[in-house]
């Protein structure tokens, strides 16, 4: 079952990141063992393209799912995009900041993140008017700073095509209806002429659930959250403690090996 693997799939944020948002040696390791037996290998994430890069340096996947499945890129270069049209975001941002003034917002466009608010943090960010948005197609929103009940009632502003999900952090999202991590897997399913028996994926959260049912094998986190591990096939360590690493190596790694052994013996008789 787990020797026909072609193409790991695996989510960043608790899955394979550590808490302190590195990549163990370990798991470096691991992957580029992977690589070196021609298995594919995607980072699919919720996280823009600038905050990708250095994980991306680091294990060189040959394709990576941004934005839960707005951009899909091969070896760095864009393969698909589906985006919110820029008249359509413009309007929603307006309701939302009328209807929930509290609100924090951030909107995703072309690999920058323009805000309502300010972040105290180490990220990059402009804030803005919304009415001042560049005129372009929006990659992502996202809404935080008031309960989920209210984040939750945005639903019925939404115009037709979009749809709201909520993060275990407790903050929502707005993307395109039709995009998706799993959506994401299976443009890569056909741009690698790979079948879906032959895709093993992880991840820990609610963005992660559709690409766990649908692949051949899904594996959640220890940490994941409780929908997660009812729908997979498996369930690996924390992320701190290299479980993607450690999962991939004893249930992949070491059935190739012995596989190849068995038919070396085999060519032997």
């Amino acid at each position: 079952m787990f020797n026909n693997i072609r193409m790991i799939v695996t989510d960043l944020d608790k899955s394979l990141l550590r808490s302190d948002k590195t990549i163990s040696d370990f798991s470096r390791t691991v992957f580029y063992q992977c690589k070196n037996k021609n298995m594919i290998i995607v980072f699919a994430t919720a996280r823009p393209v600038r905050s990708t890069k250095a994980f991306i340096d680091d294990i060189k996947p040959d394709a990576v799912i941004y934005h839960n499945g707005a951009i899909v890129t091969v070896n760095e270069n864009l393969l698909y995009s589906n985006k919110i049209a820029a008249v359509k975001a413009k309007a929603l941002l307006k309701i939302i900041e009328e209807k929930f003034p509290e609100s924090a917002i951030s909107v995703e466009i072309n690999d920058k993140m323009y805000t309502n608010f300010d972040i105290f943090a180490d990220i990059e960010y402009k804030r803005i008017s919304f009415n001042d948005l560049p005129n372009m197609d929006v990659d992502k929103i996202l809404i935080d700073n008031i309960p989920i009940d209210k984040i939750m009632k945005i639903k019925k502003y939404l115009p037709g095509g979009l749809y709201l999900q909520i993060d275990s952090a407790g903050f929502g999202f707005i993307m395109k209806k039709g995009v998706s991590k799993w959506h994401g897997i299976k443009i890569l399913m056909k741009y690698f002429k790979t079948k879906r028996k032959d895709i093993l994926s992880f991840g820990d959260d609610y963005n992660d659930l559709l690409m766990i049912k649908k692949c051949g094998i899904g594996v959640a986190m220890e940490n994941g959250i409780d929908e997660v591990k009812k729908c997979s096939k498996s369930i690996c360590r924390n992320n701190d403690e290299d479980g993607i690493a450690i999962w991939i190596k004893e249930n992949i790694l070491s059935v190739c090996l012995t596989s190849l052994t068995s038919r070396s013996k085999m060519n032997h008789l």
